[in-house]
Parts: C-alpha cells; sequence; structure tokens
C-alpha cells in the first residue's frame, strides 16, 4: 500500500494508475476517475496548508518588526 504524504507520493500513485490504465490492469472507468479526482484533492489541500504555514511565517517575521 501507498502512503501518501507528499506530493512526490501522489505523483507515485498518479503515474502507477496511468500505466494500470494504459496496460489494462485498472479498468479505464471509476477507479481510475476516482483516484485521479481524490489526488487533486489531495494536491489543493496540499497547496492551500503549504500557502497558510507560509503566510504564517511572514506574519510572525512582521510581528517580530513592530517590536
Amino acid at each position: 500500500a501507498l502512503t501518501l504524504e507528499s506530493p512526490d507520493d501522489i505523483k507515485r500513485l498518479l503515474a502507477d494508475t496511468i500505466n494500470g490504465v494504459w496496460t489494462g490492469k485498472i479498468p479505464a472507468n471509476q477507479p481510475a476517475n476516482t483516484i485521479g479526482f481524490l489526488a487533486r484533492c489531495w494536491i489543493d489541500i496540499h497547496e492551500a496548508m503549504e500557502f497558510e504555514e507560509r503566510m504564517d511565517a511572514m506574519e510572525k517575521k512582521l510581528e517580530k518588526l513592530k517590536v
């Protein structure tokens, strides 16, 4: 089983899924579509969280400059 903890994990998942669909090991319908959709959702959440972390860090730096 693949653990999804980073964007690189999603890349590997998508590569495996694409290859599975291409070779016929994964049906080119619901499972492949669902995996692709959920991977996109995961990436969107990861990017949003990363942006929020950067904003928090910038706010902390600004607060230090005000002192």
